[in-house]
């Protein structure tokens, strides 16, 4: 993700700037952006549903409930 728009930055794309026409020679790199975000998702939603399943609920709502300060 980083690496395919670094390229685009070196190849001239504005930062915080909207394309209203399109991406032009730069959609190829945000497509490889948008693969690779969408992989780091779900890959934390992979971890999020491992903690939830390894854990049980009932230890989960102690762990938050019961802590005293």
């Amino acid at each position: 993700m980083g690496l395919s728009m670094g390229l685009a930055g070196t190849l001239g794309m504005l930062r915080r700037t909207l394309y209203p026409m399109g991406l032009g020679p730069y959609e190829p790199y945000m497509f490889y952006a948008t693969v690779g975000a969408l992989m780091l998702a779900l890959g934390f939603i992979v971890f999020l549903v491992n903690i939830l399943k390894t854990v049980k609920i009932t230890d989960l709502v102690k762990i938050i409930f019961s802590s005293k300060y």
